[in-house]
């Protein structure tokens, strides 16, 4: 007869996680509150119409794991907020040196303008020899160089 009661205690014993399994897949109680969200609980509310959902695998909440995901999720968003910002200055640094290029090219082609009139209304052209004394471009040195100043300001102009 002890042998039968050690044997009962002993499958008491060893269908206890069984029961404690069943324990996690308890009903869960849907309500809506006065402010229209919607929450879940494991205790029926009172005086509140709800829906009961069952068969639900239910787990308690690892707090390490949700800690650690959540900083990942920040070292994650600080890594993108860094690479944004340096894609920022990036950008802003190429515009400017987009805008000073632009204005340059635009100083450009005024001076290669200027240099084609001057080169059309000039009857002769020179080249100052540093001591005072001129040396003058012949008719086909000048036509050279009328016709690098017109590409030149097209280049500078386009």
């Amino acid at each position: 007869m002890q042998i039968i009661t050690v044997g009962r205690w002993a499958l008491g014993v060893l269908l206890l996680p069984v029961y404690l399994h069943d324990v996690s897949a308890q009903n869960v109680y849907k309500t809506v509150n006065e402010q229209g969200n919607v929450v879940y609980t494991d205790r029926p509310p009172a005086n509140a119409p709800v829906e009961i959902l069952t068969g639900l695998d239910i787990s308690r909440t690892d707090s390490a794991r949700i800690a650690s995901q959540n900083e990942e999720s920040r070292k994650q968003a600080a890594a993108d907020n860094e690479a944004a910002r340096m894609r920022a200055d990036q950008n802003a640094e190429a515009a400017g040196m987009e805008a000073k290029a632009k204005e340059q090219r635009k100083a450009n082609c005024e001076i290669a303008k200027q240099r084609v009139t001057k080169y059309s209304e000039a009857q002769r052209l020179y080249y100052d020899k540093g001591d005072g004394e001129r040396e003058y471009l012949s008719d086909a040195e000048l036509d050279t160089e009328r016709s690098k100043a017109v590409r030149s300001a097209s280049e500078w102009c386009d």
